[in-house]
């Protein structure tokens, strides 16, 4: 009973960048326990919060901005499970992808959460070891809003799912570029992947080449995105086998750095897209993406209309899983690296992936 109270309560926290809470406590951070709580770090949640006082603790969850009432930090703090002892030295996370050295296998996947300079800045700065960044294209992307809508429990609130007829990135080609050099620059030892999706083999030969010259370690081919408006793009090139070969294989021809195309799960049989691109030269195979399914209800329609458009969040992992498992299962394709992606929330979700 004492775990199952700790993890519901740390779950309703709203996971506020530049915590009120933390700001409010004297000694320790009591938002980077809560956070340990909630992504099945409990253990080691003692560290942040072991020299706080009572009176540290009150402040802070007065300091708490739910919209519904505070975080109950100081019973939360009472309730952590014995500490683990700290280790001085632990085990390097370092990992060789596509002949990139990497400081961890933890990246941003190509979505709303690295759409800008500050949001991949500040995930670096926190030790994500690198991104791939939202999806570029050079068609004009003009997004409605709302167009997220989280999925969760209407008992205890408990989020399981997250849909969104988000597209590609809004900013010109040029900008986003100019972001992912800044970045690679600034951050040397970080991996920075640029994600591009093109309509015609011109768009993507010229998106790939504006990737090399931005000084990026590698491109992702966003064959899978579930929500284009336009036709001939995203999962419509995932779904055919021959759109996969002959596009990987323009861009393989045209740059030098790491070519990853990304895989959609719109499709009853993934290997034979990804056998495509394995046989156009691929470095490495991204999956999956988002799954169709139809978005939005009335909190979060747009002019009282819905659409088809992706699901993500904890409830995809399984699918993701099989995904994976049926291309490494594939003799042919036995020596491919991937990148896996759905519904990872703990270390205990990476570690099934890897």
């Amino acid at each position: 009973m004492r775990q199952f109270h700790i993890d519901e309560e740390a779950s309703r926290c709203l996971l506020c960048a530049d915590a009120p809470c933390s700001h409010a406590c004297r000694v320790g951070d009591p938002a980077r326990a809560i956070r340990a709580v909630r992504f099945d770090n409990a253990k080691l949640a003692w560290k942040w919060v072991k020299d706080c006082s009572d009176a540290d603790l009150d402040a802070a969850q007065q300091a708490c901005i739910h919209y519904d009432r505070p975080i109950r930090i100081g019973e939360i703090v009472k309730n952590l499970p014995e500490a683990v002892e700290e280790r001085d030295e632990l085990p390097s996370l370092s990992i060789d992808f596509c002949g990139i050295k990497c400081e961890n296998p933890f990246f941003l996947a190509s979505s709303s959460v690295c759409t800008n300079y500050e949001m991949v800045a500040r995930a670096f700065e926190m030790g994500w070891g690198g991104v791939f960044y939202k999806t570029i294209c050079l068609q004009d992307i003009n997004e409605v809003s709302p167009r997220f809508d989280a999925m969760s429990n209407s008992a205890n609130g408990d989020f399981y799912g997250f849909r969104n007829m988000e597209q590609l990135s809004e900013n010109p080609a040029e900008v986003d570029f100019d972001i992912l050099k800044r970045l690679k620059e600034n951050y040397p030892s970080k991996v920075v992947v640029a994600s591009i999706m093109g309509q015609t083999e011109e768009e993507w030969i010229e998106l790939a080449k504006m990737a090399e010259a931005a000084g990026v370690d590698a491109v992702e081919l966003n064959f899978s995105c579930p929500q284009m408006r336009l036709t001939g793009m995203g999962s419509d090139v995932g779904q055919d086998s021959e759109l996969v070969l002959f596009y990987t294989a323009y861009v393989k021809r045209n740059v030098s750095i790491p070519v990853i195309p990304k895989m959609t799960p719109n499709i009853t049989h993934i290997s034979q897209p990804a056998m495509a691109s394995y046989f156009a030269g691929a470095d490495a195979i991204s999956v999956i993406n988002t799954i169709k399914s139809i978005t939005m209800d009335e909190r979060g329609a747009v002019t009282d209309k819905k659409t088809v458009s992706g699901y993500s969040g904890r409830a995809v992992k399984p699918i993701a899983l099989r995904f994976i498992l049926e291309m490494t299962k594939n003799p042919i394709m036995k020596n491919v690296q991937y990148s896996g992606i759905g519904g990872i929330e703990t270390w205990r979700d990476a570690l099934e992936f890897i």
